[in-house]
């Protein structure tokens, strides 16, 4: 981005408008690639979040399951 942007400012200096064009497609094809790729990270930190909250609210289920059992068999009751 930075060299389409140099590469601009040299073509306007030197009067090579086509160079112009060529530095603000550089800048514009970066851009879009960079905005592509963020959405992406975000979209697999999204999935990835998910997958572990999911997996979390399981095994909180599953603990109090065991700490029931514990109880149960520190107490002496049974469930009915």
């Amino acid at each position: 981005m930075v060299t389409g942007f140099f590469l601009s400012l040299w073509a306007l200096d030197t009067g090579y408008t086509e160079m112009v064009y060529i530095g603000l497609a550089i800048i514009g094809i970066v851009c879009v690639s960079w905005w592509f790729w963020v959405m992406i990270v975000i979209k697999t930190i999204m999935n990835s979040t998910e997958k572990t909250t999911s997996n979390i609210i399981h095994l909180r289920d599953e603990l109090i399951k065991i700490k029931d059992i514990v109880r149960s068999v520190i107490t002496g009751k049974k469930d009915k």
